[in-house]
C-alpha cells in the first residue's frame, strides 16, 4: 500500500477493499494535501466507508 503513501513512506494511509478485492477508497490523512493529519477522527473514517458502502 505504500504507492498511496506520502513520499513512499509509512504514514496515516487508509484503505478501504470491496468484497471483491478491488480498493474502493485511498485516504493518505498524512499526506500535506488532505492536511498532514496525525491523527484522524474516527466519526472521519465512518462518514468516509459508510458513503461506499452498498446500501441494504
Amino acid at each position: 500500500m505504500l504507492q498511496w503513501a506520502h513520499a513512499g513512506e509509512p504514514g496515516h494511509t487508509f484503505v478501504l477493499v470491496g468484497t471483491d478485492g478491488k480498493v474502493l477508497w485511498v485516504r493518505d490523512y498524512g499526506a500535506p494535501e488532505n492536511g498532514g493529519l496525525m491523527y484522524v477522527p474516527v466519526s472521519a473514517l465512518i462518514k468516509e466507508i459508510a458513503a461506499r458502502l452498498p446500501r441494504a
